[in-house]
């Protein structure tokens, strides 16, 4: 078996006496491990003794070889027979130039960098998805990727403000071994104090018989006798490889691509700074569509910023180490339908650390329709303050109706909504919209007061704005607490055509607290027909419950004793329960059926766990997917679990 074992710089120190290890660069270089077994040493590969018997592949006559205790090179010639020569005996001479060696190996450029220069961005990209080796499917992948890759990592080599280094892109039809290793040979000589390195890898990963990982080459080769892959890039090739260039200080980002990735994770080695960011987990697959890899594309939208979540993950456009992780942990989840898992491990770096800033763009929507309001000669009032009122939303939120990314800014936003606000004649809807907008800015503004008074005007028509009012008035946010007022007002907005689906939601959460209540009253009551002397215990479950029916009032009342402690008096019953409960149900599902992804979160658990209601476990599970598929965090976490079981 081919063993493709890279080497970092490794220091052991026993009784005071430093072990050196031998790295092979280059050359065919034969040697007899541990085992007494044979192995084919190629770029990188490790030599841990001097006392290790070598030799020559026949069609080589020099091989060049690094001490990793001295950082020196060595090129040497050794027999091409067994019982081969001790590597001690061969490297012992004269020192060869470092230039000798490059010009040797028919490499060119300059091979010392020099450490005073100002740091440099370098990358290297490889596409494979064409095999000679059948067992390896040739697979069609998006041949955009490849060009937009390319634009996407000039632009953060510019973010980076730092000049370009070496940068190689290798399409499928030049991705065999051999071209691989020159480039990252010229890659690793090139790096040098405070440089970047970014190494994206996509292609098959697959294990040999003896469960190693490789990451699968156009030229890799199955062997059906011995059940090893030749002329792959094992695990130990990347890891180290990634050890060597961190021992020099510099900085790698390394993604991968492929079946298994999740392998590479956990590099005890790593010398200085690395983050990993794997497409899947340990002995698990990465999935594609028509449009090419789920990991590729979401990776993708993050370089370009224009990222489905990065208002959510990337504020004010900064991509850093953890936000990058979780964002590509996140939507390659929801791409693959929950079957994918990418996993990102960051070595020396701070989870909060910047990788590099996105220069955001307005959207066609916002430029749509600032067109809009300055073509004042064909626009009639109504449409122009329509366009003022989308302006304000995409300002606000830092995206458009469209939920393509913008700039966001509050300033802009109270801009534009004070602007309609001035326009006279449009119509109840769409001032009712302005009033509400008013009302967001002046909350982030932490003016509670005006707030609630543009609040006050919105909700006179607007649904959403009756439910945002009546939670002031259970929060006291700009107005005293008044529960009665509270859910009066969400009552209302929750019915009619123009319901508003947080109220349905929210009518079914208080339902579902007060049938909680209801058992709480009925479990106790049980103990005490049983002459049993103790209590349900009050978990913070029942203490939330007990909150929630407070609010909601009805069948339930407070009262203080002479200490002031509260005393709850319920009037509940097992009939009381089933009619909450039903109530409960009878909400979450209008709030689901009008799109609400929490209440299609709750109304799933309930149906999956069949908790107070009958069991449906596919009933359940549907509704949790749709939850997730609307980016529901714990709609996501939920199905994680649930598939783990």
């Amino acid at each position: 078996m081919k063993k493709y074992l890279l080497l970092s710089v490794l220091l052991l120190h026993i009784n005071f006496v430093y072990a050196v290890s031998y790295i092979v660069v280059d050359g065919g270089v034969y040697y007899m491990n541990n085992s007494s077994e044979e192995v084919y040493a190629v770029f990188l590969d490790s030599i841990y003794s001097e006392d290790t018997y070598i030799r020559m592949s026949p069609e080589c006559q020099t091989f060049t070889i690094l001490n990793t205790q001295t950082n020196k090179y060595y090129q040497r010639e050794a027999p091409t027979k067994w019982p081969g020569i001790k590597l001690k005996d061969c490297i012992a001479g004269p020192e060869p130039d470092i230039r000798h060696i490059a010009k040797n190996r028919g490499i060119k450029g300059d091979f010392n960098a020099n450490p005073s220069r100002s740091s440099q961005f370098h990358y290297l990209c490889v596409f494979a998805n064409e095999f000679i080796d059948s067992k390896w499917d040739s697979y069609d992948d998006n041949d955009k990727v490849v060009s937009e890759m390319q634009k996407a990592l000039y632009n953060i080599g510019n973010k980076q403000n730092i000049r370009s280094g070496k940068q190689f892109i290798i399409t499928p039809s030049n991705a065999t071994r051999s071209n691989i290793i020159s480039h990252l040979d010229t890659i690793f000589r090139q790096t040098a104090d405070g440089d970047v390195v970014f190494m994206y890898l996509s292609s098959h990963g697959d294990y040999d018989a003896s469960g190693n990982f490789n990451f699968i080459v156009k030229d890799s080769r199955y062997d059906e006798a011995t059940k090893q892959i030749k002329n792959a890039f094992s695990k130990e090739n990347i890891n180290n490889y990634v050890n060597l260039l961190t021992a020099k200080n510099v900085s790698v980002w390394l993604f991968v691509d492929a079946c298994n990735a999740g392998d590479l994770a956990y590099n005890d080695g790593v010398n200085g700074k690395a983050v990993y960011y794997l497409s899947t987990r340990k002995k698990a697959n990465a999935y594609t569509d028509k449009s090419g890899s789920y990991f590729a594309r979401a990776l993708m939208d993050a370089m370009n910023g224009i990222a489905n979540n990065d208002a959510h993950y990337f504020s004010d456009g900064i991509i850093d180490v953890g936000a990058l992780g979780q964002y590509l942990e996140f939507s390659v989840y929801k791409y693959s339908n929950h079957h994918q898992h990418p996993l990102w491990e960051p070595h020396d770096f701070q989870i909060s650390e910047i990788l590099w800033r996105n220069q955001f763009r307005e959207s066609n929507e916002v430029i749509k329709n600032k067109e809009i309001v300055y073509d004042t000669e064909n626009n009639a009032k109504s449409k122009i303050a329509e366009a003022m009122v989308a302006l304000g939303d995409a300002y606000l939120l830092g995206e458009d109706i469209n939920k393509e990314r913008t700039i966001k800014s509050i300033d802009s936003a109270f801009l534009w909504y004070s602007r309609a606000e001035r326009l006279a004649k449009i119509d109840k809807k769409t001032r009712s919209k302005v009033y509400y907008g008013l009302f967001n800015c002046y909350r982030e503004m932490k003016n509670p007061t005006i707030a609630v008074k543009n609040l006050q005007i919105a909700s006179t028509t607007n649904k959403k704005a009756m439910y945002d009012l009546g939670i002031c008035y259970i929060e006291g946010y700009g107005v005293p607490k008044d529960y009665k007022s509270a859910i009066k007002l969400i009552k209302k907005s929750a019915k009619g055509k123009d319901a508003c689906s947080e109220s349905q939601w929210y009518l079914g959460f208080l339902y579902h607290q007060r049938a909680i209540v209801a058992a709480y009253d009925i479990w106790n009551t049980i103990y005490i027909l049983r002459n049993e002397n103790k209590e349900i215990k009050f978990t913070e479950m029942f203490k939330q419950a007990f909150y929630y029916t407070e609010i909601l009032g009805e069948g339930f009342e407070v009262k203080y004793d002479k200490n002031g402690k509260k005393i709850f008096n319920s009037y509940f019953s097992s009939s009381s329960f089933n009619v909450y409960m039903k109530e409960s149900v009878d909400w979450y599902t209008k709030a689901a059926k009008n799109g609400n992804t929490l209440a299609k979160f709750e109304l799933g658990k309930l149906y999956y766990e069949g908790i107070y209601i009958d069991k449906d476990q596919k009933k359940g599970l549907q509704l949790i997917r749709e939850a997730a598929q609307s980016n529901h965090k714990d709609a996501i976490m939920y199905l994680d679990k649930v598939s783990k079981k």
